[in-house]
């Protein structure tokens, strides 16, 4: 495996990359469950809120950076 020195910003930033990622299928996944709900003609009281999708990002990021910083303590 090659050894890369990486700051920590770059560290966080690929992490912020995952949870972004993560955040994105799973908004993904409730749109198409209530577009196939709505039988193909959703309203926009079906579609899933988007609203909080930077915090729901921000959130998985620190979870994930919390496991990553973790040393098994």
């Amino acid at each position: 495996m090659k050894e890369t020195n990486r700051s920590g910003y770059e560290i966080r930033l690929d992490v912020l990359k995952l949870a972004e990622g993560i955040e994105a299928h799973a908004y993904d996944r409730e749109y198409q469950v209530a577009f196939n709900a709505a039988e193909g003609k959703p309203s926009p009281d079906d579609v899933p809120n988007a609203d909080n999708q930077v915090d729901k990002t921000l959130a998985t990021a620190e979870r994930l950076y919390a496991f990553v910083s973790d040393k098994g303590e």
